[in-house]
Order: C-alpha cells, then sequence, then structure tokens
C-alpha cells in the first residue's frame, strides 16, 4: 500500500501539471490564433475584439489543454480513468442534488433577453464539452483516482472526495487572472459544493461520462445564458445574498456528501478500486 506522503506529493504534481496543461494549451491556441490573425487580418485591433477569434481561442486553448494533461497522465502518473461502463445510471443517481445547479442556470438562460446565433450556441456547446473532458479528467480522474489508488486504505473515500473537491475549487484560482476576488471566491465556494457531488459519483459508479455530461451542461447553461463569460469578459458583480446562497447549497451538499458514504456499503465500493 502507498504511503500517504508519496500520494499527496503526487497529487501535488497533478494539480502542477494540471495548471501546466492550461498554460501550455493557452499558449499553443494562442499561436494559432496570432497565426491566422497575421494573415488574414490588417487591423490587429479590429482582430483582438472579433468574437470569432476570442471563441476559437476559447476552443482550441481548452483542447489542447486536454491534450497535454492526457499526455502527462500516460508518460508520468497512468492512472486508469474510467469512462464508459455499466453503472451511468448509478452515479446519475448518486449526482441528482447537481440538478439543482441545471436548473439554476436554465432559469437565468431562459430570462436573457439576448438571443444566442448560431456561431454562439457552438461556442456554448464546444467550450463547455471541453471543459468538461478537461476538468473532470484532472480532477476525477487523476486526482481522485491516485487519491483512492490504495482502494479506500492510503485515504477513505470521505477524505479522497473532500480533497478532490478542494484540488477542483483550487484550481478555479487560475481565474483571478480573468475576474475579481469576490467573482473568483464564489466560484470557488460553487465549484467545491459541486465537487462533492462529482466525486461522490465516480467513486460509486467509477463512470466519468456521468460527471463530463453534467458539468458540460451546466456550463453550457451558464455560458448560453453569457456569451461574454467564455472570454472572461465583462465585470460581474457578487452581492452578499449569492455569497449566502452558496454557502448553504455548499452545507448541504456536505450534509449529503456523509450521509451518503454513511449509509452504503463501502465494502462493495472498495472492489471497485482495488
Amino acid at each position: 500500500m502507498k504511503s500517504k506522503r508519496d500520494v499527496l506529493l503526487k497529487s501535488f504534481l497533478i494539480f502542477f501539471s494540471t495548471i501546466i496543461s492550461l498554460i501550455l494549451g493557452s499558449i499553443l491556441g494562442s499561436i494559432l490564433i496570432s497565426v491566422y490573425r497575421s494573415l488574414f487580418y490588417n487591423s490587429t485591433l479590429a482582430a483582438n475584439r472579433d468574437p470569432v477569434l476570442l471563441s476559437w481561442l476559447a476552443i482550441l486553448g481548452e483542447t489542447f489543454a486536454i491534450l497535454f494533461i492526457f499526455l502527462f497522465n500516460h508518460f508520468f502518473f497512468k492512472i486508469r480513468v474510467s469512462f464508459f461502463n455499466h453503472g451511468f445510471f448509478l452515479g446519475l443517481k448518486v449526482a441528482s442534488p447537481s440538478i439543482l445547479f441545471i436548473v439554476i442556470n436554465f432559469l437565468v438562460f431562459s430570462s436573457q433577453k439576448h438571443h444566442l446565433t448560431l456561431f454562439e450556441l457552438f461556442t456554448a456547446v464546444a467550450v463547455s464539452l471541453s471543459v468538461g473532458i478537461f476538468e473532470e479528467y484532472a480532477a476525477r480522474g487523476l486526482m481522485l483516482g491516485n487519491l483512492l489508488s490504495g482502494g479506500g486504505r492510503t485515504f477513505s473515500f470521505l477524505a479522497a472526495n473532500l480533497l478532490s473537491a478542494m484540488f477542483f475549487a483550487g484550481l478555479h484560482l487560475i481565474n483571478l487572472f480573468s475576474a475579481s476576488i469576490a467573482v473568483t471566491a464564489i466560484q470557488m465556494i460553487y465549484v467545491f459544493a459541486l465537487g462533492l457531488i462529482f466525486a461522490s459519483a465516480y467513486i460509486f459508479s467509477k463512470n466519468l461520462s456521468v460527471t463530463i455530461l453534467i458539468h458540460a451542461l451546466i456550463d453550457g447553461l451558464a455560458f448560453a445564458a453569457n456569451p461574454q463569460a467564455i472570454f472572461g469578459l465583462g465585470n460581474p458583480k457578487v452581492t452578499v445574498t449569492q455569497f449566502a446562497f452558496q454557502g448553504i447549497l455548499l452545507i448541504i451538499f456536505l450534509y449529503y456528501t456523509f450521509r451518503i458514504f454513511k449509509k452504503n456499503n463501502l465494502v462493495e465500493v472498495s472492489k471497485k478500486w482495488s
């Protein structure tokens, strides 16, 4: 059995590699867009504001980030990630509280007067799917998979859940480059709560397609409601009420997480991870 120190060290390397993958993906995407811009645009100012180029920059950046994190795992971490199995519906059941986020984002989307263009819809779908694949692969597939490499003996399932949710929230610190501290803080509360549910779903089902699907749907509705959010543009405001609401949701999701591990037979779950 691996020691906790070894597992935590590998977890740190996974976190570092995830950040590096995002940076490399963004750099490579920017290079390709810059080459295209230099060939087909006469005005740099116009190109920098072109929503089509910004959309492709977001899509390419996330797509390349997926490639890099896959390569990191293939050559260094070698963690087996399960995307599909018969546990899909079990995963959906465990992840059912996340439907609340889908409903909220759908209501926000429905209240918007802005009509999406076909390209904005394509961008929302492409970016949300690529973000979902990248973040789920890193946070659940690699981080959670590493924490549970001892089959629940090195770290308990609950401890691994909490640590992977912290990793998921910490990953969003990178948003400080494009958003305020307040906006980033509320995002971290939001994703920590979601991380608890997603980690639970993956632990019980070991089916990553479940969390990718839900993650992409939540983000897709949010991006469709506010296409500018895809590019980190705009200056959204957060209120004390929003912080309080997210805090209440976090408490509810923490309670749900503790309850689901307490009332289920973890011996059977351990067999999936041994």
